[in-house]
């Protein structure tokens, strides 16, 4: 074919696929302004229709008043409304209190009219950061084998779980609505403690890491992947009843969990440190959130990171979780059950049981 043809027929299948691109979105945004039906008029087409058939004017009727402050008011608002809800119901109750002599920050969390010290984070020395990130360029090898998965979960990491359970969205909408809230939660939380510590990225460090993929701009510990990831797999592991359960899904959550932090090191964008802290910063997210849900006793177990030493040590799994429980590693991880219950949320009570109630 002629260089020329070829030119026009490359153009011509960019220009249908720019094409397919904006009619879904524009599907998409239909969906999302109707409800969930996809059926939208035009503004002028709807103009016409209404002249066309309205007629005079003949009063009003007075609808049912909804009642004020009814949480089942929650299955009538769109799916973002309502998550917006309880994002502001949990991170109200979520403060920091930042130790700038030790560069570390601690989750402070609301709850029986007290502030409760729930997790403390403390950033590496830059030693510790030099010896992380020969680590990054040893983890480079695994690239080949890992690129997909790392280019999957650039935007999310729910799918990877959802192929261990049958979570798709017509028979598991109001789980998959949970674990949207679980993550939006983690990510703020652990962005706000990545802007205390300003952790530099592992290519600071050395030229030689060539990050795989486009280098976030904000800090690296936590791990945003890491935290969310974690706090996910919680989430499954406390929501899905032990009757449904495989006697290795538990194990299997928190493997996948960690699989998605390390791609992010195999990538270039994080060290083993970052993953480490995610892990601690996700457990300890799910256990305010399912505190907050009236799960079980509601106590949140404290979590505590301390990079400070940490050299070396590279992050597994079995780090942070074994024998089917949580897992400390040393001074770096520290897991400790505490006497702090969180207050009940009826909004996110009301997310915890239409969830439950799907299994």
């Amino acid at each position: 074919m002629p260089i020329s043809q070829a030119t026009q027929a490359t153009q011509a299948t960019q220009a249908t696929q720019a094409t397919q691109a904006t009619q879904a979105t524009q599907a998409t945004q239909a969906t999302q302004a109707t409800g969930g039906t996809g059926d939208v008029g035009s503004p002028l087409g709807l103009m016409t229709a209404r002249d066309g058939i309205v007629g005079p004017w003949e009063g009003s009727h007075s609808p049912s008043e909804l009642t004020a402050h009814s949480h089942d008011n929650l299955r009538m608002w769109p799916d973002w409304s309502r998550q917006m809800a309880a994002v502001a119901d949990i991170v109200g109750r979520i403060t920091y209190l930042e130790d700038t002599s030790n560069a570390g920050i601690t989750v402070v969390l609301a709850a029986a009219n007290d502030q409760h010290k729930v997790g403390t984070l403390f950033r590496p020395t830059l030693q510790d950061f030099e010896a992380q990130t020969a680590i990054v360029y040893d983890y480079a090898d695994l690239r080949g084998d890992r690129m997909q998965e790392i280019m999957d979960q650039i935007g999310g990491t729910t799918a990877y779980f959802a192929t261990l359970l049958p979570m798709t969205a017509g028979r598991m909408a109001k789980t998959l609505e949970l674990l949207s809230l679980v993550q939006t939660v983690a990510a703020l939380v652990a962005q706000r403690c990545k802007h205390s510590l300003a952790c530099r990225r592992p290519d600071a460090f050395s030229a030689q890491i060539q990050p795989a993929i486009a280098m976030p701009g904000h800090g690296a510990l936590p791990s945003g992947h890491a935290t969310e990831a974690f706090a996910i797999a919680e989430t499954l592991r406390r929501l899905i009843p032990t009757g449904v359960k495989t006697p290795s899904l538990d194990d299997m959550l928190f493997h996948q969990a960690a699989r998605i932090a390390v791609n992010r090191t195999v990538a270039g964008l994080h060290y083993p440190a970052d993953s480490f802290a995610g892990a601690a910063l996700g457990f300890l997210v799910a256990d305010i959130l399912a505190g907050m849900a009236g799960v079980g006793n509601r106590v949140v177990v404290t979590a505590n990171f301390d990079g400070r030493g940490i050299d070396t040590s590279d992050f597994f799994a079995s780090r942070v979780w074994n024998n089917n429980q949580r897992q400390s590693f040393g001074n770096v991880v520290r897991f400790s059950a505490g006497s702090v219950a969180a207050d009940e949320s009826p909004i996110v009570n009301w997310f915890w049981q239409e969830a439950e109630n799907e299994w």
